[in-house]
């Protein structure tokens, strides 16, 4: 996948009442990580996806590139990938 085009940006899900910090993602983090999602969406649907407390309550990953491969938005936490309201366990380990 080569899109010049492609943004993605991942969200840090940590902080109660601040803003989360966010960062660009690299092209090569990009297809790496499209790789990944490719093998975790659609394999282990689960009911739903843990909920988080207070602190570490995962990433929230916002494609508004259109990079092939990923949604337009998903979060990953605790071992399990959600999109469109549906959850996946992630077996690609994408959250990592």
């Amino acid at each position: 996948m080569s899109n010049d085009q492609s943004s993605v940006s991942a969200q840090l899900l940590i902080y109660s009442g601040r803003p989360d910090p966010a960062f660009d993602l690299a092209q090569s983090e990009i297809d790496s990580l499209s790789s990944a999602i490719q093998q975790t969406i659609g394999q282990q649907q689960t009911d739903e996806a843990p909920e988080g407390g207070l602190g570490y309550r995962g990433f929230l990953v916002t494609n508004t590139g259109s990079a092939s491969g990923m949604p337009a938005e998903f979060e990953v936490y605790q071992g399990t990938l959600t999109s469109g309201g549906q959850t996946w366990r992630d077996t690609a380990g994408v959250e990592s």
